[in-house]
């Protein structure tokens, strides 16, 4: 019975947290490397993890504007991949549902590239800051 109590608790704990999808573009060995060939790119996020260097060019907490994203990055010649995290951060999570909802309306592909540059830099305020 106390393992099935503890069960639950488990999951209403995970829960109260909220998923964002990561558009990665590249797993590297080392800061230099990923910085050669990441020559080009304007802004993105970077994450060391286990001697790895992971890239993200874009982030969204809706499957739907992830795939809109995908679209997006795949047409300019990415190639991307999802990554999920769990925002624990409030604070970001009212930015980032209003930059979805901006996001999930554009069309133009210059508004979608400005979204997510100013995304980027507002989460790395966060968590630099």
């Amino acid at each position: 019975m106390s393992k099935f109590m503890f069960r639950q608790y488990d999951t209403k704990a995970v829960s109260k947290f909220d998923t964002i999808y990561l558009l990665q573009i590249g797993s590297y060995d080392s800061l230099k490397e990923m910085n050669t060939y990441l020559m080009n790119v304007d802004t993105y996020l970077m994450e060391q993890e286990n001697d790895k260097y992971f890239a993200y060019i874009a982030l969204t907490g809706s499957l739907k504007n992830y795939e809109k994203l995908k679209n997006y990055y795949i047409k300019k010649g990415y190639k991307v991949e999802q990554r999920q995290k769990i925002l624990e951060s409030s604070s970001f999570k009212e930015t980032l549902d209003k930059y979805d909802l901006l996001l999930e309306k554009s069309v133009e592909d210059t508004t979608i590239e400005k979204l997510e540059l100013e995304l980027i830099k507002k989460y790395k305020e966060v968590n630099d800051g």
